[in-house]
């Protein structure tokens, strides 16, 4: 654009930089050098000499956030690290939350309230640790997100998250949520990689905690594929030591079967109801609390070797069946978050998810929900633990 705006409106030969065959319009660009002339100068509310220093940064601040849009849809990364560093300094805060020991930075306007918006992270919350990598950064803002650069919608559906569309864009993904039928659109952008992510949260919506900790969810779900990670649908209960995790659709009875392990191993204790983070260490499946926990406010910061996992479905009778190798693998995929038409992103959950079904038992539980069903699974799931660990 810039190489365009030169060429046309400064009289730079075409031949002077290397985007002759790639040709974009430089009228973005124009309109905003007549509309405020250099670095914004003939702006009508700008008084120049006259400001105090607070006021010459909020002005700045809000010049940026002004173009964010048209910034984002050109140079995604560059506009991301110009915004974060330009808030960050200025009107942003940060705040760092450890999950399953993935770092991970949320940048938020100073006015916002973080333990209101996010109760269920105060357990994961940490001191800001420079040298720590985070494995991305989230930004919310309240300026919108420019369409450009919409590909296709990839898939739209209903659940606990609200109402959600997932577009593919030429630089990444957007995310468009609707907590209720009634709430204004939420719009998140993300990288291919989901390590940058720009989220305009609509701060007047009384859902929007809710929203904020769904977007988090949707890019930390993605961007621990890469690091060994793996976010499921399940409800987790710990037992002796291990995490025992239940997956299966919505509506199966996963709660109601974590609860008939809770009333018949009277020490056991509910690590997560909903979804659980799972990832290979020194050749173990670890299991890990995180701040999602769908209905059942479980926010534990702790994790346990997993002793087993299981999906359930509802039956008449209750029947315990091991599952090995590929119909291991079969019957745990669908539990799994992540985005299946890019190979880039199925590939680490695929890695991971190979390690885990020969490292745990894994089965399926046609049950009723009694204490019969959790007994049986216990059992069936100790054995074979035991039989993996010792042979």
């Amino acid at each position: 654009m810039l190489h365009s705006f030169l060429v046309e409106h400064l009289g730079l030969p075409v031949t002077s930089l290397p985007y002759k065959d790639r040709p974009v319009s430089s009228r973005p660009l124009l309109e905003r050098v007549l509309e405020g002339g250099n670095f914004g100068q003939y702006r009508m509310e700008r008084t120049p000499g006259t400001q105090a220093v607070w006021q010459r940064k909020l002005y700045t601040a809000h010049s940026f956030l002004r173009n964010v849009s048209l910034s984002f849809g050109y140079a995604p990364k560059e506009a991301f690290w110009t915004f974060t560093n330009l808030w960050t300094s200025q009107m942003m805060r940060e705040y760092d939350f450890r999950v399953a020991g993935f770092l991970f930075k949320l940048h938020l306007p100073e006015e916002q309230d973080i333990d209101r918006l996010l109760p269920s992270f105060r357990p994961f919350r940490c001191v800001t640790d420079i040298q720590g990598r985070a494995i991305f950064n989230f930004v919310a803002v309240s300026s919108s997100l420019s369409e450009k650069g919409i590909i296709r919608v990839l898939e739209e559906t209903e659940s606990d998250l609200g109402h959600i569309r997932l577009l593919e864009m030429a630089e990444g993904y957007r995310v468009e949520l609707r907590y209720t039928a009634g709430s204004p659109v939420h719009v998140l952008h993300a990288e291919p990689f989901f390590t940058l992510a720009m989220a305009n949260i609509r701060w007047d919506d009384p859902y929007a905690g809710e929203v904020l900790c769904s977007l988090l969810r949707i890019v930390y779900s993605q961007a621990i594929l890469f690091w060994g990670g793996i976010s499921v649908h399940a409800s987790a209960v710990a037992w002796r030591g291990k995490a025992y995790l239940f997956m299966g659709k919505s509506g199966t009875g996963k709660s109601t079967h974590a609860v008939q392990w809770l009333k018949c191993f009277p020490k056991s204790e509910l690590l997560n109801d909903d979804n659980p983070t799972i990832r290979m260490e020194s050749g173990r499946s670890i299991a890990y609390g995180t701040p999602w926990s769908g209905k059942t406010p479980c926010y534990k910061n702790r994790c346990f070797p997993v002793g087993g996992i299981v999906r359930l479905r509802q039956a008449d009778a209750n029947r315990f069946v091991l599952q090995k190798d590929v119909d291991a693998f079969i019957t745990l995929l669908p539990g799994c978050s992540a985005i299946r038409l890019h190979s880039y992103l199925c590939n680490g959950l695929y890695d991971t998810l190979a390690e885990t079904v020969s490292a745990v038992p894994v089965g399926e539980l046609d049950c009723l929900p009694d204490e019969g069903a959790a007994l049986l699974c216990e059992e069936t799931l100790t054995k074979e633990y035991e039989y993996l660990y010792n042979h």
